[in-house]
């Protein structure tokens, strides 16, 4: 099975070209180097391997598919395994959801249908871009200030979600200075 497919690989910066017209491919389980003096490209070339760069032209794809390596959704969807460095050292090494767990506390999310009345005091601070995020230490009584006003004001709460922070609020509670402190 191949790994790793290059298929005439460009990288552009600017007037600049880093690589140029580079394919190659690796099989799974191959130890493969790649080699060559500084400036050669191959800092380029693995940073698009990883999903870090987007190549000018040309195809990379690993283990079948176009490279995401940082984008946190794709990490919580495709990984088994995630290992968190924060000040050079390891923050974190778990699945995706034990990470998640990591993050705080649960957390509810609702969308806010246009026009909608202010929410109560102890809610509306957690708004953003009409959005509601609220890290809950009691989701029951918080769901019941928010219940209550959408029963007050005739609000429909489809889409209302209650769940486990994000692997993005895991990530960032985790990489914070205090995170990296109590979770290293």
């Amino acid at each position: 099975m191949t790994a790793i497919v290059v298929e005439d690989l460009v990288k552009r910066y600017g007037g600049f070209t880093a690589v140029q017209d580079v394919s190659f491919t690796a099989a799974a389980g191959e130890v493969t180097a790649l080699l060559g003096p500084n400036g050669a490209g191959k800092t380029t070339t693995i940073e698009v391997l990883e999903g870090f760069q987007a190549p000018t032209a040309g195809a990379v794809r690993v283990l079948g598919t176009d490279p995401p390596t940082h984008y946190l959704d794709e990490a919580q969807r495709l990984a088994s395994r995630v290992v968190v460095l924060a000040d050079g050292r390891v923050a974190a090494d778990a699945s995706p959801d034990k990470l998640r767990a990591m993050g705080g506390a649960p957390v509810i999310r609702y969308r806010l249908p246009a026009g909608a009345p202010d929410l109560p005091v102890g809610l509306a601070g957690h708004v953003a871009d009409g959005e509601l995020t609220l890290p809950s230490a009691d989701v029951t009584a918080d769901l019941a200030q928010l219940t209550g006003w959408a029963h007050d004001n005739h609000v429909d709460l489809t889409g209302l979600e209650v769940g486990s922070p994000s692997l993005e609020d895991a990530y960032l509670a985790l990489t914070s200075e205090e995170g990296a402190l109590s979770h290293g």
